[in-house]
């Protein structure tokens, strides 16, 4: 599978899956972003499904 998961740091410091995008570095981007965008006071990344980082937006 070539899903990522795109996902944000809640307030007690777990990570919660949003969004599942394909492996595409433009799609990651614009989808960490708009979620970004949302919860600008939070951590958002992206991870594959072995749970290996890909991006990050602190």
């Amino acid at each position: 599978m070539n899903d990522v998961e795109i996902q944000l740091q809640d307030q007690s410091g777990m990570w919660r899956t949003y969004l599942i995008t394909i492996n595409n570095s433009q799609m990651i981007q614009i989808r960490m972003k708009e979620l970004k965008d949302r919860h600008p006071n939070l951590k958002v990344r992206a991870v594959d499904r072995s749970g290996r980082l890909i991006d990050m937006l602190s």
